[in-house]
């Protein structure tokens, strides 16, 4: 496998696990869909009592462990318990607070929208033409959120980019040890 092909299979693996830890996080934060975004004076929705830290910890160790064995071939993830709770509390504390619902539709991105796209975004969050919105006018602001981050800002959770780094690392180099030493026991005995 050339560098590139590394690179991207270690991009890939980052993206799967992000995807498995957001939505077990989601499974506790969408306890109360109904509660997002800010109360009567504008200030953020704390939602954090909805989460149950020890089992989001076990639900992120299990998906971790999971997902290294199934693609490393080794029964025997390394022990990241101790980045996953710091992970955990980071995003409990992130995912709990709505601090950052806005998201903003550029100009420019709104100008390469088919207007049948344009048009059902527009619908989406009740925004009409008649409101004077004219695609590719102005950047338009919604509120989605939340959101881990302001828009075009740093993730609002370090810990997630640093144990992705660190576990998409050791699931390529467990399945590299694995083959390594597979191709050893094969070639001692064959």
């Amino acid at each position: 496998m050339d560098g590139n092909g590394g690179r991207q299979l270690y991009r890939h693996i980052g993206n799967h696990l992000l995807s498995l830890i957001l939505v077990a996080g989601s499974h506790f934060r969408h306890k109360a869909p109904e509660m997002m975004g800010t109360d009567g004076n504008g200030a953020p929705l704390d939602m954090r009592h909805l989460f149950d830290r020890e089992q989001y910890i076990d639900l992120v160790d299990g998906l971790f462990g999971a997902y290294y064995t199934g693609f490393s071939k080794d029964g025997r993830p390394p022990d990241m318990k101790a980045a996953i709770a710091a992970l955990v509390t980071g995003l409990i504390e992130q995912m709990g607070v709505d601090r950052y619902m806005r998201e903003i539709l550029r100009r420019e991105d709104q100008k390469r929208m088919p207007p049948e796209a344009f048009k059902a975004f527009l619908d989406r969050y009740n925004l009409t033409p008649a409101n004077d919105i004219e695609k590719g006018r102005a950047d338009i602001e919604v509120h989605t959120g939340p959101h881990l981050g302001e828009f075009n800002g740093p993730i609002s959770v370090p810990e997630l980019t640093a144990f992705l780094r660190s576990a998409a690392a050791v699931t390529v180099a467990g399945r590299f040890m694995a083959q390594g030493f597979s191709r050893e026991k094969g070639g001692a005995h064959g």
